[in-house]
């Protein structure tokens, strides 16, 4: 029989929330690579993403995982050991409402790993009854200053394959010039990218725009006066794509996710952090200011505007 992997994960849809199952469900590919069976029992609901369309025949994804605080750590830990797992992995150190899972978890006596996210030093999870930590971070920037020992390991962004620039879905006449490439999961995150290029001299750009809402593209460009010749309105692509997208921009505008972000500056290219609301993702208060050159968080719209001018003209990167 193979081994079997059990991931705990949760998922929000407003505001919108996956950071945690994503980061869980490219674990689980590796694992099902590695010829493991990979379960995903997830608290809330399926979201829309090619990437989990992918997964479906690989990953056995359990949705809608009610968060019942009225059940008991003893049934939940019962129904982990009919799953019969080899390991259990949780998504994310848990908040309040994922508490119960946690606790279930640590009384099935099988290893545990804690898949987290790497702010700095003075934020980190808990160990107590933690077998394994694998903070996910950029490894590059704390390579002198990632002093922890085991069960702590910092492990970077899991970017497996970047589709070739010449193999995107760009249109030709676009190619001989600098991109910037929104990543809107939400009709917010869409409108503030769009009113923020809209205040850019774009005659030069080319506008890679990837999200759900293609008549709300057009309407936006319209409204804050973006050529739509220099645009281009894609759907939400596979990691791959996104990935090549952004590598080969000079500029990407995300959510102020922490995925999102660490991704974005693996693959060499600055962010602007489009705020969410609902105090949901990062600020300038929890990440470390060596990221301050290459991400910038809450910053007026003219701000943001220099910048991007400032890191097409120059890229930040060494």
């Amino acid at each position: 029989m193979k081994p079997i992997a059990l991931l705990i994960t949760y998922t929000m849809d407003e505001p919108l929330v996956g950071g945690a199952f994503f980061r869980a469900l490219r674990l689980a590919n590796e694992l099902f690579r590695r010829d493991w069976t990979a379960i995903i029992l997830n608290s809330g609901p399926r979201l829309s993403d090619p990437k989990i369309d992918q997964a479906v025949d690989r990953i056995n994804i359990i949705w809608n995982r009610p968060w019942e605080q009225n059940e008991s750590v003893e049934a939940l830990c019962a129904e982990y050991k009919r799953i019969n797992p080899s390991i259990i992995i949780m998504g994310e150190y848990p908040f309040q409402a994922m508490e119960l899972f946690f606790q279930a978890a640590k009384m099935t006596a099988k290893p545990l790993v804690v898949l987290d996210q790497y702010y700095n030093q003075t934020i980190v999870p808990d160990r107590e009854g933690v077998d394994l930590i694998l903070l996910y971070g950029l490894s590059s920037f704390w390579k002198e200053d990632f002093i922890f020992d085991q069960p702590y390991i910092l492990i970077p962004p899991f970017i497996e394959q970047v589709t070739p620039k010449h193999l995107l879905p760009v249109p030709s006449h676009l190619y001989h010039l600098p991109w910037i490439t929104l990543v809107a999961y939400e009709p917010a995150i869409l409108l503030q990218g769009l009113q923020l290029l809209g205040d850019f001299d774009t005659r030069h750009i080319g506008i890679i725009v990837l999200s759900s809402f293609h008549e709300q593209v057009q309407q936006l460009c319209g409204e804050f006066g973006i050529n739509p010749n220099n645009v281009v309105d894609l759907p939400l692509q596979d990691d791959a794509n996104m990935f090549g997208l952004i590598h080969a921009s000079r500029v990407c505008l995300v959510s102020n996710g922490f995925i999102q972000l660490m991704d974005a500056l693996a693959l060499g290219c600055p962010v602007i952090a489009l705020e969410r609301g609902y105090s949901v993702g990062m600020n300038e208060l929890n990440i470390d200011e060596r990221f301050f050159p290459y991400i910038s968080f809450g910053e007026a719209r003219r701000t943001q505007a220099d910048r991007m001018d400032a890191w097409l003209k120059a890229p930040p990167f060494t």
